[in-house]
């Protein structure tokens, strides 16, 4: 009786092994070559009339709304690919934020330098000194929030003692999840606007270090989720020469292309048995649609469509 439980047990472990060995040849392997854009820009544009019609856009920095950093990576879609309608929300959006408290959060790359008056480095201090929903729930920082703003604000790193050294450390080698792309993408930000930090630290090494750990994860993670558009996005952004490229590029970009619904939206949160169901041809509902994904898959086919473009 306990050998054949034993040897029951030991067959449903080598099945599960194989199966995940065919997902991760499926996910990775098989490649239709460079996609074209004509089956691009319909998914683009069909995913930027749902951002628009989500009204997401017009709510900058609280209020259930979109954050400034992500404006900024919708914008780089929206240099590749106008669309009016979420560009009147965005300015809608922005000068709401200005109008705000908030108004902090306007300091990223491509906005005119805006002088912070006392009041605002106050709530700025306030936001980044509170937890995320700390004492008496009250929305302050979450930590990527604080490295964004440490980049925009640098004389500010150091308000949270050890916070910025604990951005700075590599225990995000064996991270699968949202913290290391989201480090990433601060050493990327300081980069951009406070260099003399970022040379002081290296972080241009620590970018490469961390792209590396990124690109091990995309192979391995092959769940469809917005993490998964989120690093082949971030990832693409470095990329200048499709020939430099990992040779499942095209297969990653195939994947996403057909994780939009018919609506243009992207879904939130990985399903392994989704994934295992449209492994074999056949359809399966993920999560529910937001915004996070959607914009993050639609900056994953902009960046694609530019480097094939030329236009890197």
């Amino acid at each position: 009786m306990i050998g054949r439980v034993i040897r029951a047990l030991l067959g449903v472990a080598v099945l599960g092994g194989l199966v995940l060995c065919w997902l991760l040849v499926q996910a990775n392997l098989f490649g239709p070559g460079p996609i074209p854009r004509e089956r691009i820009e319909p998914a683009i544009h069909a995913g930027l009339d749902w951002l628009d019609a989500s009204d997401r856009y017009t709510r900058l920095a609280g209020d259930n709304g979109v954050f400034p950093i992500e404006v900024w990576i919708t914008r780089q879609v929206l240099a590749e690919f106008p669309h009016p309608g979420l560009e009147a929300d965005i300015r809608r959006g922005w000068q709401r934020l200005l109008a705000s408290p908030r108004r902090f959060w306007a300091k990223f790359p491509g906005e005119p330098e805006r002088r912070l008056r006392p009041i605002d480095r106050k709530v700025l201090e306030a936001f980044i000194g509170q937890d995320f929903l700390g004492k008496a729930g009250v929305e302050g920082a979450r930590a990527w929030d604080r490295w964004f703003l440490y980049a925009a604000y640098p004389e500010t790193r150091h308000m949270i003692k050890g916070d910025f050294d604990g951005m700075l450390s590599e225990h995000w080698s064996v991270s699968f999840g949202y913290e290391l792309s989201h480090r990433l993408y601060a050493y990327r930000m300081f980069q951009r606007q406070s260099p003399e930090v970022a040379a002081e630290y290296d972080m241009a090494a620590l970018e490469e270090r961390a792209m590396a750990t990124m690109l091990r994860e995309m192979h391995l993670d092959f769940r469809l989720y917005d993490l998964y558009y989120e690093r082949v996005a971030f990832y693409l952004e470095r990329v200048d020469d499709p020939a430099e490229a990992p040779g499942s590029l095209d297969r990653w970009i195939e994947r996403i292309l057909d994780a939009q619904n018919a609506d243009g939206s992207w879904n939130s949160g990985p399903s392994l048995g989704c994934d295992l169901v449209a492994a074999f041809g056949l359809d399966c509902e993920r999560g529910t649609p937001g915004y996070h994904p959607t914009f993050l898959a639609l900056h994953a086919l902009a960046q694609y469509q530019a480097l094939h473009e030329g236009r890197r």
